[in-house]
């Protein structure tokens, strides 16, 4: 996870603090997202909030919640600008998920050079489909999920 967690993890956070959230609230949400596979450490999130607060990218406030006291986090406009690059990033460019298709397919299937650059190319393909998939209105988004879904399945059964 330390290849790409911390740009992944402030990326995350941005999301998150669209609404007022915790520390503790951020790290529970990871580990209910990637059910239980990452959680991170206490050590990697508050430093890394009081580091974004620094930056601009985050405001703090002290508030109540379920009879104590906690510091929550949202995102500024600075923090807006910075998530927007960064999903630019990621899907444009294809940072970290295109990095990631080769070695991780070198790690679990043993993947020869030639097999890592094709699936490679078609994650890319991948890429810029999901691109266009995500403008769609959500109605049509969901439909077409369960077409893809549909279709993959029928695929994976031949």
């Amino acid at each position: 996870m330390k290849i790409f967690a911390k740009g992944l993890l402030k990326l995350f956070i941005l999301c998150e603090a669209e609404k007022p959230v915790s520390g503790k609230k951020i790290t529970e949400r990871i580990a209910n997202l990637t059910y239980g596979k990452w959680k991170p450490s206490p050590g990697a999130v508050y430093p890394l909030l009081r580091k974004m607060e620094k930056e601009g990218l985050v405001k703090s406030e002290l508030s109540e919640a379920e009879g104590r006291r906690e510091i929550t986090y949202m995102i500024t406009a600075h923090g807006k600008k910075h998530l927007a690059e960064g999903r630019e990033r990621i899907i444009h460019k294809g940072d970290t998920s295109t990095m990631l298709v080769p070695l991780i397919t070198k790690i679990i299937y043993n993947f020869d050079d030639n097999e890592i650059n094709e699936l490679t190319e078609v994650f890319e393909k991948f890429n810029k489909l999901m691109d266009k998939f995500i403008q769609l209105p959500e109605r049509k988004r969901k439909e077409s999920f369960l077409n893809i879904c549909s279709l993959f399945e029928k695929l994976v059964e031949q």
